[in-house]
C-alpha cells in the first residue's frame, strides 16, 4: 500500500497520511492506475504488456475487524 502526506494546507485533513485513491473514468483498471499515480503521488508508472490485473476494494464495518 502506497500513503501519501496531505500537505498542511490541504483544506480536506490537512497533515495526514492517507492512501491513495480515485476513480476510473471509462478507460481500463490499468490506465486508471496509471493516471491516478501520476495525479496523486507524481509517480510515472511505464504500462507493461500485460491482459491481466486486479483490483479489490475492503471495508470493515465496525465490530468486523481483526480483534
Amino acid at each position: 500500500m502506497l500513503l501519501g502526506l496531505r500537505h498542511p494546507d490541504s483544506v480536506f485533513a490537512p497533515s495526514t497520511w492517507h492512501a491513495l485513491a480515485g476513480h476510473c473514468e471509462q478507460e481500463s483498471a490499468i490506465t486508471c492506475l496509471i493516471r491516478e499515480s501520476r495525479e496523486e503521488a507524481g509517480l510515472h508508472i511505464e504500462p507493461r504488456t500485460s491482459s491481466s490485473s486486479t483490483s479489490s476494494t475492503t471495508s470493515t464495518m465496525p465490530g468486523t475487524g481483526p480483534a
